[in-house]
């Protein structure tokens, strides 16, 4: 498959930086977050920027991971479970990673991107009735010289008709499985636009919130 033409512009980029923005609510409160210390060794305003990432992480498709201080496990958390349980969980664990999460990046871009994932995927349109017919009629064609070729008078009526239906309905079906696998060649292209787009936003994320 020939991608030279699946790289995304920058003006699409663009647009979807200035809506990934829009979801951040407060960039005042973007800062560095240190690793490897304890949660109760951060100052107030880096509590605060990590509640809100722990809050918005569906929102903002991050996922904040954490290390336990004694037995150095990896734990991942939603708010609902930190926050009721707060002064006991910034003693346990340090944080350990903040990660961009693709999948739903991919899916936010399908929804409000939609129009220009499929500006950028555009392939061989589906095939048309008329392209297997003609197909399919040239085969017939050469077919009937091939008779005539191979003394046409000998062969019966009947003969040629179940030919020529038979050469009619490989050429559909013929037609109809490359339709097919151009179909699927493309929804990947759709799926490679996508990926490259959800790359283009994490490479955004990760200078805008200081994440891993």
């Amino acid at each position: 498959m020939n991608q030279t033409n699946l790289v995304p512009s920058e003006d699409v980029i663009r647009k979807i930086e200035i809506e990934y923005l829009n979801q951040v609510v407060n960039p005042k409160l973007i800062q560095p977050l240190p690793r490897k210390i304890k949660l109760s060794e951060f100052d107030q305003e880096q509590l605060n920027y990590l509640y809100y990432l722990l809050v918005n992480q569906e929102q903002l498709f991050v996922s904040l991971e954490f290390q336990h201080i004694e037995d150095k496990t990896i734990h991942t958390f939603s708010s609902d479970r930190v926050i009721p349980e707060l002064s006991p969980f910034l003693k346990l664990y340090s944080l350990h990673a903040i990660r961009f999460v693709h999948e739903p990046a991919r899916r936010w871009l399908s929804h409000m991107f939609a129009q220009d994932v499929e500006r950028l995927s555009q392939t061989i349109m589906p095939i048309s009735p008329k392209k297997w017919f003609y197909c399919a009629l040239t085969l017939c064609i050469l077919s009937a010289l091939l008779l005539v070729t191979l003394n046409f008078e000998n062969a019966k009526a009947w003969e040629f008709g179940i030919f020529t239906v038979g050469v009619l309905a490989f050429g559909y079906v013929w037609e109809s499985i490359k339709a097919v696998r151009r179909s699927r060649k493309h929804q990947n292209k759709h799926e490679i636009i996508k990926t490259r787009l959800s790359t283009a936003l994490e490479s955004f994320s990760k200078e805008l919130l200081h994440i891993d």
